[in-house]
């Protein structure tokens, strides 16, 4: 069954996106395969390429089925062996443009229909997949609080942000110490500074449920530093207090 013609604004989407699915060649030869008249390689970015290609070959053609071709040439799981991350991120960002067409990109990289979205809950579907992803992964709980819908509208690129905000405020409630940076880092876990670190990493421990390792920490106060300093005693006595020999 014919399917109907995807909208330009569609086509400029799933364009943009696609163009980190494949190389100038290899988008050549999907172009090719799929019998879809693009502009030659040099003719511009590939969004470009792809974007000219695919409102030319749905105008000749009078539908989209050869844009569904494209797609699924181009999302076909064996392209992305030893690439998952870069497969389940492009996914999700077709799928949140496809979902306006009532279609999706499925996990064998078939189109199938889907409910056709008439909103933009894009940023609750990332923030939602995202998390799948990390959890299953076995990421601290202190990441995923991360995974806001306001963070993720649009890109990673404020979550990733602050997240990384989050790992110095994590050192100060648990060093007690202030600062930021690099100074921060090296005054908590040692670093260049001579005196022993506030923060020591302990040895990692395994997460039955999902096979991820956690480092854990351990805090140094000021007294314990203290009483190892005076356990070890002044120059020239052994620990006991006795004179050494």
């Amino acid at each position: 069954m014919p399917l109907e013609v995807f909208p330009e604004s569609v086509i400029e989407q799933v364009a943009r996106i696609l163009a980190d699915a494949a190389t100038h060649s290899e988008l050549t030869d999907l172009l090719r395969r799929c019998e879809i008249p693009g502009p030659p390689y040099g003719a511009g970015p590939k969004c470009y390429r792809i974007q000219q290609g695919l409102l030319a070959r749905q105008q000749q053609d009078g539908s989209g089925n050869n844009v569904a071709a494209f797609l699924q040439a181009t999302m076909d799981p064996v392209r992305f062996i030893g690439r998952r991350d870069a497969l389940d991120s492009l996914r999700d960002g077709l799928n949140n443009v496809l979902a306006f067409c009532g279609l999706r990109i499925g996990q064998d990289g078939k189109l199938g229909r889907a409910p056709q979205a008439r909103t933009l809950p894009e940023a609750e579907h990332r923030a939602r997949s995202l998390r799948q992803r990390l959890e299953a992964r076995g990421v601290h709980q202190d990441v995923l609080r991360f995974c806001r819908p306001e963070l993720l509208d649009g890109n990673y690129f404020h979550a990733v942000l602050e997240a990384v905000k989050s790992v110095a405020d994590k050192l100060r409630g648990r060093s007690g110490l202030t600062g930021d940076g690099v100074d921060l880092v090296q005054r908590a876990f040692g670093g260049s500074h001579p005196r022993s670190p506030s923060i020591r990493c302990g040895p990692k421990r395994s997460n039955p449920s999902s096979g991820a390792s956690r480092t854990s920490w351990r805090v140094c106060s000021t007294s314990s530093k203290t009483q190892r300093r005076t356990h070890r005693g002044s120059p020239g006595r052994s620990p006991s207090g006795m004179p050494s020999t």
